[in-house]
Parts: structure tokens; sequence; C-alpha cells
């Protein structure tokens, strides 16, 4: 049993510090793709990573001294079924003595047997229940991944050792790829209380639909990051004048020009070639569009970003350098001039924070910057549906200047549901007054004159509907 327990305890010890690495692609990878993590997903990913490192350390663990393994010629055992018959035959098992049944099946020969099958359990469920494998794949993928292991041990852990340390046994590719089948089989009974693939993926992409704070403060942290980069190389190589600790300093042209410089370049200029999209809002899937969600024109673009990262964003460091003027002037106009800059730069910073925070709650509304801009920040995930994938953002219905054109739609429903409703009526009275013609040479003068009135009561019915469905068609 400690050649199995060292391993799992080794594999709980460092799993945090491995799994983040690993772990850490694929939640970008999703965060791209649905906009959004679904933390049943990431539990799923993060219970395979460590299944797939613990069972890799069940076959180099434990390692022995290089300086103990030595050459004993073949390291093969290539007999099917040879533990199996090794196990039968020294466990003493007797049908008619139940004293034995114990004893057979607590030794280390059937131990070693029932590990290697339930090794391989696990990655059978995993491809069935989340990678949507079949039974065919299954076994192919468990004999794969088997034979890596025997391959691993033969090699002496890929030249490490001079000589193999382990052996390499048919018997354990035939344990494993039982137990990946096994884990096939078994796979309806483990994911009964989950939910299935198709309804993770499609849970993903109705989260990824909303546009959150998290997710919007996410991509700004990238593209702020990206700014800095840009801003310290730009001083580093051709500004070694210029001190970052001036860079908000707005009366001073040189660092008002990097400002400048460095939001044109990045924002503006990035989102108008990009369709909106920055290298942060692309890694989240997002976008700024326009109102009407078509791609945003350029000068939307500027102006957005103007009011965000030239107004509102350096508004704290206007009032510092308004508060050290105020400070160190003598002069009573320049003084009343900065209490008048900095109550105004309060008040509309305060402002926008404050509607932030509330289009942030409510999820509908736009914030001011996007008012004033006529933009709008929106998904960019691409949705699948069957296999045919469409962008949720560009494929909207075109309305036109007046806003009629769903009226017009709904419009022409009715009149087509009406226009069959009359066709469909025509063709009874129709098939009346015709039945009625056939029997008149039969029938008395009586008769004709019940069918005259019987056919003057159709026509009135089907004027007065007629002139019913004109009405409501009207209206």
């Amino acid at each position: 049993m400690d050649a199995y327990s060292y391993p799992i305890a080794t594999a709980v010890a460092i799993f945090p510090l491995l799994s983040a690495v690993f772990t850490l692609p694929y939640v970008i990878n999703q965060y791209h793709k649905y906009g959004a993590l679904l933390v049943l997903r990431i539990i799923l990913v993060y219970s395979f990573i460590f299944y797939m490192m613990t069972s890799y350390f069940m076959t180099i663990l434990p390692l022995p001294p290089i300086d103990s393994v030595e050459a004993n010629g073949t390291h093969m055992l290539l007999v099917p079924f040879n533990a199996f018959m090794l196990w039968w035959n020294n466990c003493g098992f007797q049908l008619n003595d139940p004293s034995t049944y114990v004893s057979a099946f607590m030794n280390y020969d059937f131990f070693q047997m029932a590990f290697n099958v339930l090794l391989l359990i696990p990655l059978g469920v995993y491809l069935t229940y989340y990678f949507e494998r079949k039974w065919y794949q299954v076994l192919l993928i468990s004999f794969a991944y088997s034979l890596f292991f025997e391959l691993t041990q033969l090699s002496g852990l890929y030249g490490i050792y001079p000589h193999p340390y382990r052996w390499f046994e048919v018997d354990d590719l035939i344990c494993n790829t039982l137990g990946g089948v096994i884990g096939f089989l078994i796979t309806p009974l483990c994911s009964f209380f989950l939910p299935s693939r198709d309804r993770l993926d499609e849970m993903s992409y109705h989260k990824g639909e909303r546009v959150s704070i998290i997710r919007r403060s996410l991509a700004n942290l990238i593209d702020w990051s990206l700014i800095v980069i840009l801003l310290y190389i730009l001083k580093r190589n051709f500004l070694n004048t210029v001190q970052l600790d001036d860079f908000f300093t707005f009366y001073k042209p040189n660092s008002l020009f990097i400002i400048i410089a460095s939001f044109l370049f990045y924002f503006v200029i990035s989102s108008w070639i990009m369709g909106g999209r920055t290298i942060g809002k692309y890694i989240v899937s997002l976008k700024v569009s326009g109102e009407n969600g078509r791609k945003a024109k350029f000068r939307q673009y500027l102006l957005r970003y103007a009011i965000v990262y030239l107004l509102v964003v350096p508004t704290p460091f206007y009032i510092l350098n308004l508060l050290r003027l105020f400070n160190e002037t003598q002069n009573i106009w320049t003084q009343v001039g900065c209490a008048i800059g900095i109550s105004i730069l309060a008040i509309i910073f305060v402002f926008v924070i404050v509607n932030v925070m509330i289009c942030s709650l409510l999820h509908r509304l736009q914030v001011v910057y996007e008012k004033v801009s006529h933009t709008k920040q929106v998904s960019a995930v691409i949705k699948r549906l069957d296999t045919v994938y469409i962008n949720e953002d560009l494929y909207e219905t075109e309305i036109d200047k007046d806003g009629n054109n769903e009226n017009h739609k709904n419009s022409d429903d009715k009149n087509k549901d009406y226009n069959d409703i009359d066709h469909k009526n025509r063709n009874n009275n129709r098939d009346k007054n015709d039945g009625n013609n056939k029997n008149k040479g039969n029938k008395n003068k009586g008769n004709a004159s019940k069918e005259s009135e019987s056919w003057k009561y159709n026509r009135e019915e089907n004027s007065d509907d007629q002139a019913a469905l004109t009405e409501e068609n009207d209206e």
C-alpha cells in the first residue's frame, strides 16, 4: 500500500502550484471563448489535472537511488494474463471453503491487478462525460496512456536511470485498458447528478452574454498594464528627459503629448482597426459598438475614450495639481479659478463614478460617456447553434430609421394569416355551391328556393367575414 499512498500524498502536496500552472492557459482560453468562467467546469478540469498528475506519479514513484539500478537482463514480461495465473495459483481459493474467500483477495498479486484496473477508470469517465468520446476511442486512448506508462518505466524515466527500474508488463496494459472501458460503462452512474457537456456550454454562453463589471475591469486592467509598459518603453528609449511622475501634470506640454499619443495609439486606433476591440477586450471577448449594433465610427471611438482617459481617469491628478497651484500662487484670481476648477472636476468625477456604479448594479443602463458617444460595450462571444457559429452582436435585425421594420413584418404575417382564412372560406363556399348545383335538377321548386336562400346566406356570411377581416387588418 505504501507504493500507492506515497505518490498520492506527493501529488496532493505539490498540486496547488502545478495546477495553477497547467490550468491558467485553459482558464484564459475558456474566458476568451465564453466570456465567463463556469465554476463547475473549472472544478472538473481541476480534478482532471489532479487525477492525471496522481496517475503519472504512480508510474514513476517511488524513485530508487540511481546507483541501485543494475542491468538484470530482460525487463519485459510479454506473456498475457501471467499476473492472473500467478495470483490464481497462489491464492488458495476453494469454492467449497468459504474461509478461503477473504484470504484469496487479500494478497499483493490481487491488489496489483486491482489497482491497475482502478488506475484508469477515472480516465474512462472523464473521456466519456466531459470529452464526449465513443467507446472505441476510450479503449484506444486508455491503451495509449497505459503504453506511455510502460514505456516511461522501460526507458528508465527517459534516460535518467541507466537501466529500467520497473518491469514492462503486458498484464498492466490489459488491466489499465480494462479500467478505461469500465469507466466508459459506469459514466451514466457517475454523471447522473451532473449537467451534460452541451448544458455546460449553454450555461457558459448564457453567462458570457452578460457584460459584468468584473469582465470590464479585467479588460481595463490588461489594457492599462500594456499602456504602462508602452510608456516605460517610450521613456526609456526616446524620452529620457521626461520623468514618470510628470506624466499627469497637464500644464507640461511634453507630458500632455505623451498622454494624448498613448491614448490615440492604443485605445482609439486599435479599436478602430480591430472593430471595437483592444487587446484586453479581445481576451475577455468584449467590444465597443454603436447603439444600433453596428461598427462604431472613428469619431465615436475618439469621443468615448477622450471622455474616459483625458477627462475622467486623470481627474484626481488634475485636482492634485490645481491644489498645488492654489497653495503656491498669491494671485487671488488664480486661487478663485483653481477653486472653481477643483469643484467642477470633483463634481464630474463623483457623478461619473456614481453613474458607473448604478449601471453596474442594474446591468442595463448606459454609462454617461456611452450615451454621449452613442456607443455601448457588448459581448463578442461567438455562440454555437448546432454546428453553425454566429456572432450574436452582428446577427441582429436591422431596423430602419423610423424603427418600423419589425412592425411591418408582424403586419405582413397577420395579413398572410387573414388571407389564408379568407381563401379557405371561399373554397368552402365554392364546394357548398357546387354540391347544391349538382342536386338542383333532382329537387323541386321549394328546394330550389331553399337553395337560393342558403346561397344568399352563405354569400352574406362570407361578406361579413371579409368585412371583419378587412377591419381587423386595417387596425
